[in-house]
Formats: structure tokens, sequence, C-alpha cells
């Protein structure tokens, strides 16, 4: 966006949980590290079936399933763009091999 150590900008304000930010809104995530790690810890455990509160995904937090959509989203992109390098990889390396007489 602009920075996250950058001043407020007019037209760019990001509504989250009800509170208006006029700056990134990474930083709060940033200045709470612990906040980060709890919440992979979370992730780490929702993707094997767990969920830090008792009963079904219907039981937990609002905020937790939403965090965990934003994770799932972020992990899938990620996925993504990892298969589209290893792909581009192996078309290169097949390239070469078929240059090579091989």
């Amino acid at each position: 966006m602009w920075g996250c150590d950058a001043p407020p900008q007019k037209g760019y304000e990001v509504t989250i949980d009800g509170e208006e930010l006029g700056r990134c809104p990474n930083r709060p995530l940033l200045d709470d590290g612990a906040f980060l790690g709890q919440a992979f810890t979370f992730y780490n455990w929702y993707s094997k079936g767990e969920f830090p509160e008792a009963g079904t995904w219907r039981d937990q937090p609002n905020a937790f399933i939403e965090l965990m959509a934003i994770m799932d989203s972020a992990n899938n992109d990620a996925e993504a763009m990892l298969k589209e390098r290893d792909e581009t990889k192996r078309l290169f390396y097949d390239k070469m091999q078929q240059g090579n007489g091989n």
C-alpha cells in the first residue's frame, strides 16, 4: 500500500474489525510478533483438523474463522506460485536437454 511506517493518507483508510486504519493494516501484526506466532500455531493445528475451542467449526470465534480463511488463501497462493515456478524450471530443463540432443 503506502508503507507500514508512513503517516495516514486521506482516501486510503481501511476498516478492520470496526476500526478505521489510515496506515498499513499489517503494522499491528508486525508490532505484535507474539500474535503472528500464535496465528501460525493455530493455522498448523487447524490444517490438521483441530480447533482452539471445543466443538466444531461453527463453535469457533468469528475472528478465528476469518483469520484461517485469510491464511488458507495466502497458503494456496504460495503453493500455486511454487507449482508455477517448478513447472517453469521443468520446461527450461526439458528444453535444455532437447537442445543438447539428449
